[in-house]
């Protein structure tokens, strides 16, 4: 799945942002934030978040809350 970041022009803030695991699922959440430790990170709701963070393979994950960074560190990575 491919993200993009819109703003809006008269408040400069970025536009929702769907959660991808919910996305996947069909469900419709906003993302709130994303993993800075995972290769190929994707936003995630706080529902997901911690879900993500709470399994034992991802012990010690840290989360942002910063959207715009994750757009930022994506844009770098491709």
């Amino acid at each position: 799945m491919k993200y993009h970041l819109c703003f809006s022009s008269e408040e400069n803030k970025a536009e929702r942002v769907p959660c991808s695991l919910c996305h996947r699922d069909t469900i419709t959440s906003e993302a709130t934030k994303w993993c800075k430790t995972c290769k190929d990170p994707e936003p995630l709701c706080d529902h997901c978040a911690q879900r993500h963070t709470l399994m034992e393979a991802n012990e010690g994950h840290q989360m942002a809350v910063d959207l715009q960074q994750f757009f930022k560190t994506r844009t770098s990575s491709e």
